[in-house]
C-alpha cells in the first residue's frame, strides 16, 4: 500500500540516510519474533527461496524524473529535502464543483501532498541481475523507473516525481514518489490510483510467469481479491507487470536469456518446495511457542525429520533434547546409563550437522 510522503517516509526512502539504517536495524530485531513473545523458527534470509541479501557495492540511490527521463540524483539528501518540499506544496489544491448550475472553485488541502509507492524486481530475476556490473545495474533501475512512470501516467494520469532505489535488501526495489495533485494545483482522481497490496501483487505476477505454480487455495484467494477490485487501475499490479515485461526485454537484448531461464526454473523448484513446507512450518512454530511458554515440547521426537529439526532455533535444541531424554529415563529407569552416554555424545556433536536420532 502506498504511504503518505511524510518527513519520516521520505528519509526512509533515501537508502543512504541514517533513518533508513535505523529502520533496518529495528526490522531485523522484530523479525526475530512473531506477534507472540516466543522465538521464531529458523529461516534463511529470503524465506529459503532467495539467497540472502542482494549483493551490491552501494546501498542504492535517489532519482528524479525530468521530461520523462529518470536521472540519478547527485545528492540523495538534497533530493529527499526536495521531495518533502514537493509533498508540502502539492498538498494544496483547488477543486471545481457544480452547484445550482454554477461552477465554483473551492480550495482544499491534503495532510500530505504525495505518496510513496513500493515496487520490486521479480524475485526470480534477482540472481540474473546480481551478475551484472554496478554501472549497468544503475542504468537498468533507471530504465525500469522510466517504464513505471509511463505506466503510472497512463493508468492514473499522475506524474512520477522521483524516488529511491534500494539495493540493500533481499530483492532490489523502488520507492516511487507520486504527487496527489498537479503542479497547477488540480487534484488527481483517487479512483484511478488504487492498490491491491503486496500479497495480491506478488501472487498475480507469479501466476503470470509460472501458471499453475501456486496452490489451488492461493489461486482461489487471488481470484476473489481481484474480482472485488477495479483491476484496470490497480497501480501496484500494473507497475509489477511493466517491470517484469521490460526487464525480460532488457535481458533478451543483452544475451542473458539462457541464464535467466535457468534462474527461473531454480526459483520454480524452490517455490514449489517452500509451499509444501508451509503447513509444517506453522505446526513447528506453534510447538516452538508452546515450548517457550511452558518448557514442554509437544511434538513426538521420533517423528521429526531433519528438515523440521533445522527449523528449531539452535538455542532451543539442547533444552528440547534434554526434556526428551529425561522423559525417556522416567519411562524406563533401567536405560539411564545408556541414555546418559547418548546425551554426552550428542552434546559433542555439531547441532547444525546432525538431527535427532530415534531411540
Amino acid at each position: 500500500m502506498p504511504q503518505e510522503l511524510t518527513h519520516a517516509v521520505a528519509w526512509h526512502d533515501d537508502s543512504t540516510s541514517p533513518l533508513h539504517a535505523k529502520h533496518k536495524r529495528e526490522k531485523a530485531e522484530r523479525a526475530a519474533t512473531h506477534y507472540e513473545p516466543v522465538p521464531a523458527i529458523e529461516r534463511q534470509v529470503g524465506g529459503g527461496i532467495l539467497d540472502g541479501v542482494f549483493q551490491s557495492p552501494t546501498k542504492g540511490f535517489s532519482f528524479r524524473m525530468r521530461s520523462g527521463s529518470a536521472m540519478r540524483a547527485a545528492d540523495s539528501e538534497a533530493y529527499t529535502r526536495e521531495a518533502i518540499a514537493m509533498s508540502k506544496e502539492r498538498s494544496r489544491f483547488t477543486r471545481i464543483r457544480i452547484r445550482d448550475g454554477k461552477e465554483r472553485r473551492e480550495a482544499g488541502r491534503y495532510k500530505h501532498g504525495a505518496v510513496s509507492l513500493v515496487s520490486t524486481l521479480p524475485p526470480w530475476a534477482v540472481r540474473t541481475v546480481s551478475r551484472i556490473g554496478p554501472s549497468e545495474l544503475e542504468n537498468l533501475m533507471l530504465y525500469l523507473a522510466e517504464a513505471q512512470a509511463k505506466e503510472i501516467k497512463a493508468v492514473s494520469g499522475r506524474d512520477l516525481y522521483g524516488g529511491g532505489v534500494h539495493l540493500d535488501s533481499v530483492v532490489p526495489h523502488f520507492h516511487n514518489h507520486v504527487p496527489k495533485s498537479s503542479a497547477k494545483g488540480e487534484p488527481y482522481e483517487k479512483s484511478k490510483f488504487l492498490t491491491a497490496g503486496p500479497w495480491v501483487t506478488g501472487a498475480h505476477r507469479i501466476e503470470a510467469k509460472f501458471p499453475g505454480l501456486l496452490t489451488k487455495k492461493k489461486l482461489e484467494l487471488l481470484s476473489r481479491h481481484l474480482a472485488r477490485k477495479d483491476t484496470a487501475h490497480l497501480i501496484d499490479v500494473r507497475c509489477a507487470a511493466v517491470i517484469d515485461r521490460e526487464l525480460e526485454k532488457w535481458i533478451r537484448e543483452r544475451g542473458l536469456w539462457a541464464q535467466y531461464q535457468a534462474d527461473c526454473e531454480e526459483y520454480r523448484s524452490r517455490k514449489a518446495k517452500a509451499q509444501k513446507e508451509e503447513p509444517l512450518r506453522r505446526l513447528v512454530q506453534s510447538a516452538v511457542g508452546h515450548h517457550a511458554r511452558s518448557g514442554v515440547w509437544p511434538l513426538a521426537y521420533g517423528a521429526m525429520s531433519m528438515t523440521v529439526w533445522r527449523m528449531i532455533p539452535r538455542e532451543l535444541r539442547g533444552p528440547i533434547m534434554a526434556c526428551i531424554r529425561i522423559h525417556q529415563v522416567i519411562r524406563n529407569p533401567s536405560k539411564v546409563f545408556k541414555i546418559g552416554a547418548r546425551m554426552l555424545a550428542e552434546m559433542n556433536r555439531q547441532p547444525e550437522m546432525k538431527g535427532p536420532s530415534r531411540s
